[in-house]
């Protein structure tokens, strides 16, 4: 089957008709935040990005951090994880229509993405970037997760909503353990941290998890 042959996942057509670089304030913190990590000396960046559907956030943020990080020696992994299999087939190709990219800065447009194979004018992003992401299916809702913990940043952006109280609980609570201290939790605008503790506000649905002195 091509590329062009996938069809988008009923499922995730929500999400995906948003494009890339949807939280334009959101992505700003993250490049500032991955100065910081340059300044600590960390060798790695690890990032989770959960609920990412047919990978338009996880290629957002690999776009960030691979500029920002640029020039020095700090690497970064991005995992992508969803429940719907076609969703993931989908991602792994990071072959889009170009609409899809209309909030993406040209600047980044130009060194992360290429014309597909095709006559249907899809872009892809470049593989240099791909390979830096992994896609993995993952249920939110079945804690403890089977991920390393020490997590630099998590994005999970308009799921909490759609759960109950208990599970939305339990997933802020995974998400808590998954993160080293200092770590960033990213969620969807109407979404708050509810009674969860141990983390603060730093804008725009950001949270920064507590370091225990």
């Amino acid at each position: 089957m091509s590329a062009s042959a996938v069809a988008v996942p009923r499922d995730a057509k929500r999400r995906t008709l948003l494009g890339f670089f949807r939280e334009p304030e959101q992505l700003a913190i993250l490049r500032r935040e991955a100065a910081r990590w340059v300044m600590t000396g960390v060798p790695e960046v690890r990032v989770w990005c959960a609920a990412a559907a047919t990978g338009e956030v996880p290629y957002s943020v690999g776009m960030v951090l691979a500029e920002a990080l640029q020039h020095t020696p700090v690497e970064f992994r991005i995992l992508g994880t969803d429940s719907s299999k076609q969703a993931l087939a989908f991602a792994r190709q990071g072959r889009y229509p170009v609409a899809q990219f209309a909030q993406l800065p040209l600047g980044l447009r130009v060194r992360y993405c290429e014309p597909a194979s095709g006559l249907n004018g899809d872009e892809r992003v470049v593989a240099s970037l791909r390979l830096r992401i992994a896609f993995k299916k993952l249920r939110l809702l079945t804690p403890p997760l089977a991920l390393r913990a020490g997590l630099d940043l998590i994005v999970c952006r308009d799921q909490l909503d759609e759960l109950g109280g208990f599970a939305r609980e339990r997933v802020l609570s995974e998400f808590e353990r998954l993160l080293k201290p200092g770590g960033l939790l990213v969620l969807g605008r109407s979404e708050t941290l509810g009674s969860v503790a141990g983390f603060e506000s730093i804008g725009c649905s950001v949270y920064r998890k507590a370091v225990v002195a």
